[in-house]
Protein backbone atom coordinates (compact mmCIF):
# COMPACT_ATOMS: atom_id res chain seq x y z
CA UNK A 1 0.00 0.00 0.00
CA UNK A 2 2.24 1.97 0.28
CA UNK A 3 3.69 1.53 -3.04
CA UNK A 4 0.29 3.23 -3.79
CA UNK A 5 0.58 5.88 -1.44
CA UNK A 6 3.81 7.16 -2.48
CA UNK A 7 3.28 7.98 -6.12
CA UNK A 8 -0.04 9.64 -5.96
CA UNK A 9 1.35 11.86 -3.22
CA UNK A 10 4.43 11.99 -5.67
CA UNK A 11 2.17 13.13 -8.42
CA UNK A 12 0.41 15.68 -5.82
CA UNK A 13 2.85 17.16 -4.97
CA UNK A 14 4.92 17.62 -8.40
CA UNK A 15 1.68 18.92 -9.93
CA UNK A 16 1.29 21.05 -7.09
CA UNK A 17 4.74 22.15 -7.31
CA UNK A 18 4.33 22.77 -10.84
CA UNK A 19 1.27 24.57 -10.69
CA UNK A 20 3.30 26.78 -7.90
CA UNK A 21 6.42 27.15 -10.35
CA UNK A 22 3.51 28.12 -13.25
CA UNK A 23 2.03 30.87 -10.85
CA UNK A 24 4.99 32.35 -9.83
CA UNK A 25 6.30 32.29 -14.24
CA UNK A 26 2.85 34.25 -14.81
CA UNK A 27 3.69 36.57 -11.59
CA UNK A 28 6.69 36.95 -13.35
CA UNK A 29 5.48 37.61 -16.88
CA UNK A 30 3.10 40.03 -15.70
CA UNK A 31 5.39 42.12 -13.20
CA UNK A 32 8.25 41.98 -16.54
CA UNK A 33 5.09 43.29 -18.56
CA UNK A 34 4.64 45.53 -16.74
CA UNK A 35 7.66 46.88 -16.29
CA UNK A 36 7.92 46.86 -19.64
CA UNK A 37 4.56 49.42 -20.05
CA UNK A 38 5.97 51.39 -17.63
CA UNK A 39 9.15 51.86 -20.18
CA UNK A 40 7.12 52.74 -22.67
CA UNK A 41 4.75 55.22 -20.73
CA UNK A 42 8.18 57.03 -19.53
CA UNK A 43 8.92 60.53 -21.17
CA UNK A 44 11.74 60.74 -23.41
CA UNK A 45 14.20 62.82 -21.19
CA UNK A 46 16.95 62.82 -24.14
CA UNK A 47 15.97 66.44 -25.77
CA UNK A 48 15.46 68.10 -22.32
CA UNK A 49 18.89 67.14 -21.07
CA UNK A 50 20.31 67.98 -24.80
CA UNK A 51 19.08 71.13 -23.72
CA UNK A 52 20.36 70.89 -20.75
CA UNK A 53 23.92 70.62 -21.58
CA UNK A 54 24.20 73.40 -24.47
CA UNK A 55 22.73 75.50 -21.99
CA UNK A 56 25.58 74.81 -19.24
CA UNK A 57 27.73 74.85 -22.41
CA UNK A 58 26.66 78.16 -22.90
CA UNK A 59 26.53 79.28 -19.56
CA UNK A 60 30.76 77.67 -19.03
CA UNK A 61 31.51 80.17 -22.43
CA UNK A 62 29.61 83.16 -20.67
CA UNK A 63 31.43 82.48 -17.76
CA UNK A 64 35.13 82.26 -19.60
CA UNK A 65 33.88 85.93 -21.17
CA UNK A 66 33.00 87.25 -18.08
CA UNK A 67 36.45 86.38 -16.17
CA UNK A 68 38.35 87.44 -18.74
CA UNK A 69 37.37 90.57 -17.92
CA UNK A 70 39.93 93.13 -16.82
CA UNK A 71 37.77 94.44 -14.27
CA UNK A 72 37.11 91.04 -12.53
CA UNK A 73 41.08 91.24 -12.39
CA UNK A 74 41.62 94.26 -10.73
CA UNK A 75 42.29 94.29 -7.17
CA UNK A 76 40.42 96.43 -4.84
CA UNK A 77 43.50 98.64 -4.64
CA UNK A 78 44.34 98.87 -7.90
CA UNK A 79 40.25 100.24 -8.05
CA UNK A 80 40.48 102.83 -5.58
CA UNK A 81 43.54 104.11 -7.51
CA UNK A 82 41.87 104.04 -10.30
CA UNK A 83 39.32 106.23 -8.97
CA UNK A 84 41.29 108.56 -7.47
CA UNK A 85 43.25 109.17 -10.79
CA UNK A 86 39.73 109.79 -12.41
CA UNK A 87 38.69 111.98 -9.38
CA UNK A 88 41.84 113.93 -9.07
CA UNK A 89 41.37 114.65 -13.27
CA UNK A 90 38.07 116.24 -12.95
CA UNK A 91 39.40 118.21 -9.84
CA UNK A 92 42.02 119.45 -12.41
CA UNK A 93 39.49 119.97 -14.87
CA UNK A 94 36.74 121.86 -12.47
CA UNK A 95 39.46 123.56 -11.50
CA UNK A 96 40.57 125.18 -14.79
CA UNK A 97 36.96 126.20 -15.65
CA UNK A 98 36.39 127.79 -11.96
CA UNK A 99 40.22 129.94 -12.90
CA UNK A 100 38.25 130.79 -16.68
CA UNK A 101 35.36 132.08 -15.02
CA UNK A 102 37.13 133.86 -11.96
CA UNK A 103 39.15 135.73 -14.60
CA UNK A 104 36.09 136.42 -17.17
CA UNK A 105 34.62 137.08 -13.33
CA UNK A 106 37.05 139.88 -12.62
CA UNK A 107 37.58 141.53 -16.26
CA UNK A 108 33.00 141.56 -15.49
CA UNK A 109 33.45 143.63 -12.18
CA UNK A 110 36.71 145.72 -13.85
CA UNK A 111 34.26 146.99 -16.60
CA UNK A 112 31.62 147.36 -13.82
CA UNK A 113 33.86 149.64 -12.00
CA UNK A 114 35.24 151.46 -15.42
CA UNK A 115 31.54 152.18 -16.23
CA UNK A 116 30.69 153.24 -12.24
CA UNK A 117 33.99 155.64 -12.68
CA UNK A 118 33.06 156.98 -15.76
CA UNK A 119 29.61 157.65 -14.33
CA UNK A 120 31.01 159.15 -11.22
CA UNK A 121 33.16 161.37 -13.63
CA UNK A 122 30.46 162.67 -15.56
CA UNK A 123 28.25 163.22 -12.45
CA UNK A 124 31.38 165.37 -11.05
CA UNK A 125 31.62 167.11 -14.54
CA UNK A 126 28.21 167.96 -14.21
CA UNK A 127 28.53 169.34 -10.60
CA UNK A 128 31.40 171.24 -11.40
CA UNK A 129 29.45 172.98 -14.67
CA UNK A 130 26.87 173.90 -12.81
CA UNK A 131 29.60 175.61 -9.71
CA UNK A 132 30.87 176.76 -12.38
CA UNK A 133 27.75 178.35 -14.44
CA UNK A 134 26.10 179.42 -10.78
CA UNK A 135 29.37 181.12 -9.91
CA UNK A 136 29.39 182.95 -13.32
CA UNK A 137 26.20 184.03 -13.39
CA UNK A 138 26.54 185.45 -9.81
CA UNK A 139 29.79 186.99 -11.26
CA UNK A 140 27.61 188.72 -13.87
CA UNK A 141 25.09 189.42 -12.02
CA UNK A 142 27.28 191.56 -9.96
CA UNK A 143 29.46 192.73 -12.44
CA UNK A 144 25.87 194.07 -14.24
CA UNK A 145 24.85 195.62 -11.02
CA UNK A 146 28.20 197.32 -11.07
CA UNK A 147 28.24 198.90 -14.38
CA UNK A 148 24.63 199.99 -13.46
CA UNK A 149 25.82 201.97 -10.53
CA UNK A 150 28.78 202.85 -11.99
CA UNK A 151 26.69 204.20 -15.33
CA UNK A 152 24.01 205.90 -12.43
CA UNK A 153 26.93 207.91 -10.92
Amino acid sequence: MDDQVTPALAQSSAARAFEDLRGEVSLLRRAIEGLTAERRDQPDYGPTLEALAASNDELRAWARKVSERPALQLTPQQIGEQIEAAASRFRRLDRQELCAEHAQLASAIAEVRAISRTALTDNEQVRRVKIVGGTCFLAALILGLLLAQIAAL
